[in-house]
Parts: C-alpha cells; sequence; structure tokens
C-alpha cells in the first residue's frame, strides 16, 4: 500500500513544472512526509497522554496542524473538501504562512538536540516547489493515507524511502552523493563492530546511510528502557552541508526510529582541527566523505596538511575526531593509496604512524553505480601506529552494474576472513616495513593476481544477459509511456511561440587567457577549453553556471559548467537574462543547432556574429522549464541504456571467456554436443 502511495506523488511531481528531478520528488516527499509524521507522532504522544490522566503540550499550534490545513475530518471522520484548501488559496497559505511559521521553531528552540529546532532547520533550508495548488492538494491526500502509528509501518516506510534515496543515487550528475550502497555499509558496520554506550559519527552523513545501519545493528536483541533511550539521544551524530542531504538524513533517521537526530546543518570542513578537544571526539567513525570536490584555502587552512581534495580534509578531520582506542571505517579513491603529491603522501604517513590501518578492503568498479571511480574502505584504529596491514580484494566474479549491484553475499568472506585476518586468493598481509618510507604507497598488490580467477558458468552469466535486456526492455517502455504522456512536445511550433535572433537571446563573451603558473592540477574551479575541462585554478573567473562554446580548435562545441569556472581564451561563454530564459533550455537548443558547421579558416574558428543571426523558437520560461524536464528525463533514461548496454558487452565478453573456460577444462560432456532428435 506504501509503495503504491509513493508512486502515485511521483506521478503528481511528474507534472510539476517546478520539479525537474529525482532529487526534486524526493525533497518535495520528504517534507510533506515529514509534516505528517509530526502530525502522527504528536496524535500519540497526546493520547498516551489522555489514558495517564496527564495533559499534552503540542509542538505544532492549532492553526498549522496536518489536520487542519491538509486533511480537515467532519465530526464523523470522513474528509472535510470544503475546509480543505486548493489551488492558489493552498499555494499562497504554504508559502506565506506555514512555511515562515515552522521556520520560526529554529529561533524558539530551546536547544539544537530538541525536534523543534529540527523542525526550524528542515524548513529554513528547503522551499516549496509546488506551482499548482491542485497538484500539491492531490499529493497531501496521498501522503495523508500514510500512517506512522506502529513500527512495523515505520520499518515498511524505511524501506520505501531508501529506495527513493537509491533511486537518487542512480539519477542525474549529484545523485549519488547522496548513498552509499547499503551491503558495503553492512559490511564496515559488521567489522566496526559497536556497541551500545559508544558514540558514532559521520561527519558527511549524506542521506545518514552509516548511521541509519549502526541504529538497525544495535536495535538487534531484547534492549532495556536505558538502553533505548541511550540510542535515541547519546549514540548517533552527523554532520551534513549540503540543505537537501540534510532533510533526507533527518527523514531517513525518524522512519528509522530515532525521533530527534543529532544531525547538524554545517560545513565539517570549516571547523579548525587543532580546536577539536576530548569532549568533541568519538568511539566510532563510519563514512564516505565526497570524493573529487575541491575546497577554498580558507578552508584548507583548517587543516595542519592542506590540500584542495575534499576527501583527504575529511580523514584529516576523522583521525582528529576519534578517541583513542577508536575505531574507524572510511570509504576514499583507491589513488589515495598511492598517489605522489607531497599533501597525499604526508598524509599517509601522518594515518600509518598515529593509527593502526589493520584492514584495507579494495573494492571493484561498479561498487557505485553512476560513477567510474575505483575505491576502497580504510579500516583503522586510533592510538598506535600501523605494524601489519591485512589487504582483501573484493571479487564477486561478476560485473557489477545496474542489474547486478553489489549485494550482502559479495561481502560475506569478506567479513569471516577479516575476523581472523585470513590469507586467501584474495587476501594477504604486508608488514610495514615492507612500505617504502620514501613514497609510503599503499596501493593493493595481490600476490596471486597471477592465478587464473575462475569464471562464473556461462548459465550464471546467461542469466545475469537476460536480466540486462529485461531491464532494456522495461527502460524502453518507460521511454515510450514518456513520448506519449508529452506527445505535444514533438508536435509542430506552437503559436505562442516567439521565433528570435539568438543575438536578441544572449551574448557570447570570449573566454580570457591563462598563464601556466596559474593552472593546478588540484584547483579548486575548472578552466573550460574548446572541448571541455583543460586543466584547474584556483581563481574564478565566472561565478555561477553557464555555457562553454568551443571558438577555436574544437569549435562550436558546447559543454555546460554548472558551477563558477574560467573560460579559456578559445571559447565563448554565455550570458542571458535569467528571468526570461532557462540555462538548461539554451544549452539543450545550442546543442540541436550543431554549430560546428559555422566553423570557417584554416584553423577553423566560429564567429559570434554567425551564431547571433541563427532563428530559434522560445516559449515563455514555464514552458521553457517543462521542456526541460521532459528532455532531462528522457536523457536519464538514455543514460541509464548506456550502462546498461555497457553491462551487456562486458557481459558477452566474459561469456565469452566462461565458455572457453568450460569447454577447456572438462565441463562439457560429449552427450552435450551429441545431435539430438526432436
Amino acid at each position: 500500500m506504501f509503495e503504491q502511495t509513493f508512486k502515485n506523488i511521483d506521478d503528481v511531481l511528474w507534472k510539476e513544472a517546478g520539479c525537474t528531478t529525482e532529487l526534486d520528488y524526493t525533497e518535495q516527499t520528504s517534507w510533506l512526509l515529514f509534516l505528517k509524521y509530526l502530525d502522527d507522532l504528536e496524535q500519540e504522544r497526546a493520547s498516551k497522554a489522555e489514558l495517564e490522566g496527564k495533559s499534552y503540550e503540542y509542538i505544532i499550534d492549532p492553526k498549522h496542524r496536518w489536520s487542519k490545513w491538509a486533511a480537515p475530518k467532519k465530526k464523523d471522520g470522513s474528509f472535510d473538501h470544503d475546509k480543505a484548501l486548493i489551488g492558489d488559496d493552498l499555494i499562497d497559505y504554504i508559502n506565506r504562512d506555514l512555511f515562515p511559521y515552522l521556520q520560526g521553531f529554529r529561533q524558539r528552540a530551546t536547544g539544537p538536540d530538541t525536534i523543534e529546532y529540527k523542525i526550524g532547520e528542515i524548513f529554513s533550508e528547503i522551499k516549496n516547489r509546488f506551482q499548482s495548488g491542485y497538484s500539491l492538494r492531490d499529493a497531501v491526500e496521498y501522503m495523508d493515507g500514510l500512517r506512522f502509528r506502529s513500527q512495523t509501518e515505520k520499518h515498511e516506510l524505511s524501506h520505501i524511502y531508501e529506495a527513493k534515496i537509491k533511486n537518487m543515487g542512480n539519477a542525474g550528475r549529484n545523485g549519488g552523493e547522496y548513498y552509499t550502497p547499503r551491503p558495503l555499509i553492512r559490511a564496515m558496520v559488521q567489522v566496526i563492530k559497536p556497541k551500545i554506550g559508544e558514540r558514532i559519527y559521520d561527519g558527511a552523513c549524506g542521506s545518514a546511510g552509516f548511521l541509519c545501519e549502526s541504529y538497525d545493528y544495535l536495535r538487534q536483541g531484547k534492549l532495556s528502557t536505558k538502553q533505548l533511550e541511550t540510542l535515541q539521544t547519546k549514540t548517533f551524530y552527523g554532520k551534513e552541508k549540503k540543505s537537501l542531504a540534510y532533510v533526507i538524513a533527518i527523514m531517513n533517521m525518524i522512519l528509522h526510529g530515532i525521533d530527534a537526530p543529532n544531525v547538524i546543518h554545517t560545513n565539517t570542513l570549516s571547523e579548525n582541527s587543532s580546536d577539536i578537544q576530548e569532549k568533541d571526539r568519538f568511539d566510532v567513525i563510519l563514512a564516505n566523505p565526497p570524493f573529487g570536490g575541491k575546497e577554498r584555502p580558507e578552508v584548507q587552512q583548517n587543516f595542519s596538511i592542506r590540500t584542495a581534495e575534499t576527501a583527504s580534509l575529511f580523514l584529516q578531520h576523522f583521525i582528529k575526531s576519534l578517541k583513542s582506542g577508536g575505531r574507524a571505517a572510511v570509504v576514499i579513491k583507491t589513488t589515495f593509496l598511492s598517489n605522489s603529491d607531497s599533501a597525499t603522501r604526508s598524509l599517509r604517513e601522518e594515518l600509518l604512524s598515529v593509527c593502526s590501518v589493520h584492514t584495507i578492503l579494495d573494492c571493484p568498479k561498479g561498487t557505485f553505480l553512476g560513477t567510474g571511480e575505483k575505491t576502497v574502505v580504510l579500516f583503522f584504529e586510533k592510538g598506535f601506529p600501523t605494524k601489519n596491514i591485512w589487504y582483501y580484494q573484493l571479487n564477486p566474479e561478476r560485473n557489477l552494474g545496474k542489474t547486478n549491484p553489489l549485494n550482502d553475499g559479495d561481502l560475506e568472506e569478506f567479513v569471516e576472513f577479516q575476523a581472523r585476518f585470513a590469507a586467501s586468493n584474495n587476501s594477504w598481509t604486508i608488514r610495514i616495513e615492507d612500505i617504502s618510507t620514501n613514497t609510503f604507497n599503499l596501493a593493493p598488490k595481490n600476490p596471486n593476481s597471477d592465478k587464473e580467477p575462475k569464471l562464473d558458468s556461462p548459465m550464471h552469466i546467461l542469466s545475469m544477459l537476460k536480466g540486462v535486456e529485461q531491464s532494456s526492455v522495461s527502460i524502453y517502455d518507460e521511454i515510450s509511456e514518456c513520448l506519449l504522456r508529452d506527445s505535444d512536445c514533438l508536435d509542430c511550433l506552437p503559436p505562442d511561440w516567439d521565433l528570435k535572433k539568438l543575438g536578441d537571446v544572449l551574448k557570447l563573451e570570449y573566454g580570457k587567457p591563462l598563464e601556466k603558473d596559474r593552472r593546478k592540477d588540484d584547483g579548486i574551479y575548472p578552466a573550460y577549453g574548446a572541448n571541455g575541462v583543460k586543466c584547474r585554478t584556483d581563481e574564478c573567473y565566472w561565478d555561477k553556471p553557464s555555457i562553454i562554446i568551443g571558438r577555436k580548435g574544437s569549435a562550436g562545441e558546447v559543454n555546460l559548467a554548472e558551477d563558477a569556472f574560467w573560460p579559456l581564451d578559445v571559447t565563448y561563454f554565455v550570458i542571458f537574462d535569467e528571468n526570461e530564459y532557462d540555462l538548461l533550455f539554451i544549452y539543450y537548443c545550442l546543442k540541436n543547432l550543431r554549430l560546428q558547421t559555422l566553423a570557417k579558416g584554416v584553423k577553423p574558428g566560429i564567429n559570434r556574429n554567425d551564431v547571433y543571426e541563427i532563428e530559434c523558437p522560445f516559449p515563455k520560461l514555464p514552458e521553457q522549464k517543462r521542456i526541460v524536464k521532459y528532455v532531462g528525463i528522457l536523457q536519464a533514461k538514455i543514460d541509464e541504456l548506456r550502462v546498461l548496454n555497457q553491462e551487456r558487452l562486458e557481459g558477452l565478453s566474459e561469456f565469452n571467456q566462461s565458455v572457453l573456460q568450460n569447454a577447456f577444462s572438462g565441463g562439457i560432456s560429449a552427450s552435450s554436443t551429441r545431435d539430438r532428435k526432436a
């Protein structure tokens, strides 16, 4: 029942111009879900107080309760349509009355660890993206059908919510930062073995997957009232910089059973590491800090080893935040183990000298969907130096991907072998004396790698390939449904669209030279050349998103810069009126024009005046956003098909090798090749 409710709400959000991505869907679902949960919680507490002959003081005043504006009821308990706000009245109430009221809780709360403060924080960081009060009314009525009265209901809702977070991890450019595969988290928790009474911390908590899984781990068995209270209030701590991730973390922890999560909305790296005192330290740290990010110089100054690499700064923060004798498991890029730059080398040296790095789990490509990065998990204990490191090379004996994600079974052997640091074809131990003191290179080198790996059977791989095909067919069906649902996007030009010259819509500004000494491999900002990012720099020329067009060289190439950047002198970058035009609409428009055909000269280049003369149809801004949403959804589906196609090609290659291995190892009997009569 709950799953269908979420699907119905997603269908409503699909039609909303203000919601364009899976991230928007989850954000809007989250604030509605939170208010519905809060109303059920208050009703439950009020009923309990009444049974005990006590009074209950409501958190939300009568005017702003869910039962007043979202689901007013008649005396017989039926829905009161006459009192329910709808249309513009509902949108006006949400934006001008409800949200400001809820935001005010942050100032009125007695402290940051109260549910009142969380209410104020959540509604200060998100906004209502519904533009149609009729759509919002539909979503509210679907949400009102959910119930949070029992632990079973909460458990089911938490699983559905986790599935939405996972979909975010598979959707679009930034979704992956919200989702770490749960089988990997569970394995990390099982190795660390947290105990009730210990304080558990994640300084880059995203959707709070590590904290939720730790709670589930500790919640097993019969616990005393005191132990349950300890789990609720004194065990789990998180910090998160991004607004949406913070909201999702709060909601995810609530659904798992933690009523007032100790998650703070802050930039963890803005805290000076030298200011961390013993009272600020934790017994257990479990984290997957963002990799690939770059931090500004003022943030780097908070750390003894200065680097722009976000993950390296987080690792320093975690080392400082761990108690003596504390245990940690941290996901980090594989390249951290071998990068030769002075900052990374120094950090490896510090880690080995301050902590006992006892285990390194080498994860295969495809562990994190949507990213090509290979990762490892560092397991360490603070308080004494490293003596021996046990490596485990995770080998699921199949290509990981959308149809074959990592599962708990893949990690069973790792957890079992790690308990006794067992040697095997996939695991080995090195002594600290065997590590170079010049480089402190920790890159995994399996001494058993020369042995031919045993492949899955041909039938098993064939079954996997069939699953890939079925997933592809399912996506084709979704694309067909999308095309039929919005077929008017493909019809002839509507009469209310204006045909405009691009020169009346946008201006092309020349990029600027960037001297060699200002270019840095680990710079904060990307520097765009004609065909994409050419290098990085610590200087920003344009401080907001734009479109870069190749002027010379790869003339006519179009790239999207989603944040501040530097345009090199072989490019143009686009300036336009954001009140009239949508960035992505212009981007798709320029991509569609194939500007390469305008290139002229011996060394082909594009004159911006030629671009200005091109005529293109432009609808009003709301319609531009609707079309961007439509194109974005289709492109996301196409990207999914590309991933599946890569899985198909890799699977076919593995299938071919498995057939040969099977054929020449006695796996094919004489009867299997004999002609049979029908």
